[in-house]
């Protein structure tokens, strides 16, 4: 074999499995394991753990294992730095898709959540202690606090349910469709709030909700009806059909923007009004894709260079 087709070889291989084209696409979170407070002592550390579950559950949008199933499992210990492989692996034995853990740090309850899938960093988070203050009587503030955060920090407020009467995704009227959404029960959605299904993508090197994803936006429409738990949009207008499947992402600016005003922890302003998301789907089409085409055949054509230079 050729010195030439062995870089030929060599170079088909490298662009094509190049961490420069793997990108993950998020699928909606429902399950969660919560493991518990890392590094403490303290009386109220149970307390605290308890209270991190019951913020993620009380509003019906998540499911959190139990303390007796994470027992029976045998894994229900305090835990701080996962690996990937840690995480994957704690996933599949708890049945979640989603692990958090927490940490006291010096002065500081710090909370990461890790993707059950891949097991790379969704979210990570923390908050300072009061240093006149007893750690044990401020756990279960900051650590109700942090979960409050994290929520906000999603990126989408519900995801798309079949119609249970007609089993379909979509329900068609007079030339106009409907899709059913799941948004939980602490919501304060209102009829005629603006509606987008959303589709992130990004890299898992990075905190994916922080600054790993990407969104683009592939559906638009209003709120029509409160069905408790559920809300019936109105699709105003979409890329295609094929985009608005049970289980898809669905994003409520309003309600999103509610939640960062609210417990968003962060000291930058990362709020985004309805008006730019609205024209955000436009700006993924053009300025982001072709951002990510220019560097992908930079990358290309230097290695081609390199390679030739070798001959």
């Amino acid at each position: 074999m050729s010195r030439q087709f062995q870089c030929l070889i060599i170079f088909g291989c490298l662009v094509f499995s190049s961490d420069l084209w793997a990108q993950h696409e998020h699928q909606v979170l429902r399950k969660f394991a919560v493991f518990p407070i890392a590094h403490t002592d303290a009386s109220s550390a149970e307390e605290a753990w308890w209270q991190s579950r019951e913020t993620l559950t009380k509003d019906q949008r998540f499911f959190v294992a139990s303390r007796r199933f994470m027992m029976n499992r045998g894994v229900f210990q305090a835990r701080e730095n996962l690996s990937a492989a840690d995480a994957i692996i704690l996933a599949k034995i708890l049945d979640a898709e989603a692990l958090v853990t927490l940490a006291v740090q010096e002065r500081t309850l710090a909370m990461t959540v890790f993707d059950g899938g891949l097991g790379f960093k969704l979210w990570a988070g923390q908050i300072q202690l009061h240093p006149a203050i007893q750690i044990k009587d401020q756990l279960v503030s900051a650590a109700g606090k942090l979960v409050m955060d994290f929520i906000s920090a999603i990126p989408y407020q519900g995801y798309q349910v079949k119609d249970q009467t007609l089993g379909k995704d979509l329900i068609e009227k007079n030339d106009q469709f409907y899709a059913r959404v799941f948004i939980g029960g602490q919501s304060e959605i209102k009829v005629g709030d603006p509606v987008q299904w959303v589709r992130m993508v990004g890299e898992t090197s990075r905190v994916f909700f922080i600054e790993g994803a990407q969104i683009q936006i592939l559906a638009e429409g209003i709120v029509s009806e409160l069905n408790g738990d559920h809300v019936l949009v109105e699709i105003r207008k979409m890329r295609s059909v094929s985009d608005l499947t049970e289980f898809s992402l669905v994003r409520f600016p309003k309600e999103m923007e509610r939640l960062k005003e609210s417990y968003s922890l962060m000291e930058t302003d990362s709020k985004l009004s309805a008006e730019y998301l609205a024209t955000d789907y436009q700006k993924e089409s053009s300025g982001k894709k072709h951002n990510k085409t220019s560097s992908a055949l930079t990358w290309i054509f230097s290695l081609a260079v390199v390679i030739l230079l070798a001959f």
